[in-house]
């Protein structure tokens, strides 16, 4: 980083902090919708990158657009941003189908 002054260190850390949140609701939503209505995963780097592309979520904070970048994300029908399919299963089965800690034992 160029510059030693608290305050310039103090709001790059600030915007890149709002930027991990919002990056994160846009993922929560993204992962919600897709495992609701394909029930499949959305794959964080893929999406990532297609938010990079074209600067669309620079754009969309700047112009205070993110609610038209939402729905230009559910209309692509997310192609392209999924987990590809896989013999083995994904981190999320495996979490979904493990035994209770409790349902373990036998009594």
């Amino acid at each position: 980083m160029r510059g030693t002054r608290e305050e310039r260190i103090r709001c790059l850390l600030y915007g890149r902090l709002i930027m991990i949140c919002i990056v994160t609701q846009i993922y929560a939503l993204s992962a919600w919708y897709c495992h609701s209505t394909m029930c499949r995963e959305v794959s964080a780097v893929k999406l990532i990158q297609w938010l990079q592309r074209k600067g669309r979520l620079s754009r969309a904070i700047v112009e205070n657009m993110l609610p038209a970048l939402m729905e230009e994300l559910v209309n692509i029908r997310f192609k392209g941003l999924l987990k590809q399919k896989r013999r083995r299963k994904t981190t999320l089965e495996l979490i979904s189908g493990q035994v209770g800690f409790l349902e373990g034992f036998s009594r």
